[in-house]
């Protein structure tokens, strides 16, 4: 079972082969908590969470017969909401799911009826990604969160911080001169934010809160 590299794929894909059965939403709890936790030592040694839209491609591989002929078989569709969520969160290599732009499942015929495996290709923009380092979210008006790192010195987290205020502060005055919204994003930074109910797990503060700390430092 080979483990992620510790930095991003250059050419934009990740493979993922994980050899076991997949899990369906209908799945016992332990199930699911066993498949989670093989996915989660696959990915331990990743030091960075993507942060752009993502495609994934899955391709489970068992035998005809066993998917056919048994009751025990799942449906390609119930798999897939369980490994998305394998592959989110503070310990995943995602953010959060709603990073999932376009999904491909299908089932391929395996030679061996007692063994399966999965393989995964998740498919993103080179660039976009964040290092994992001390990473938490700054929380600015309505709920949406920025990734800041603490390692960075107080000076680089304070500009980081203003350039963002300050373009949202521009991109709502913009809109309400009746912009579009597609217009108005043409003025803000590349890093994309993240609504709060999507970072559970991850630290999350005040932007008041930051700014009157860094201010101190």
């Amino acid at each position: 079972m080979e483990k992620l590299e510790k930095n991003p794929p250059e050419n934009g894909e990740i493979k993922i082969i994980v050899h076991s059965e997949p899990v369906s939403q209908q799945s016992k709890t332990n199930k699911k908590k066993n498949f989670k936790i093989r996915m989660k030592h696959i990915i331990s040694e990743a030091e960075y969470y993507l942060s752009g839209d993502v495609h994934i491609d899955i391709q489970w591989y068992v035998h005809e017969q066993k998917h056919y002929e048994s009751s025990s078989a799942y449906d390609v569709d119930n798999i897939i909401k369980p490994l998305i969520d394998a592959l989110s969160g503070k310990e995943g290599i995602l953010i959060d799911d709603n990073q999932v732009k376009a999904i491909n499942c299908c089932w391929i015929d395996f030679l061996e009826y007692n063994k399966e495996k999965i393989e995964i290709i998740i498919k993103f923009i080179p660039y976009e990604y964040i290092q994992k380092r001390t990473v938490y979210f700054v929380e600015f008006q309505n709920s949406l969160c920025l990734p800041v790192w603490n390692e960075d010195p107080p000076k680089i987290q304070k500009a980081f911080i203003e350039t963002y205020e300050k373009s949202l502060n521009y991109r709502d005055d913009w809109s309400k001169k009746e912009k579009s919204y597609y217009v108005t994003k043409l003025i803000m930074p590349m890093q994309r934010v993240f609504h709060k109910s999507r970072l559970n797990g991850f630290i999350i503060r005040k932007l008041i809160d930051v700014k009157k700390e860094l201010e101190n430092t």
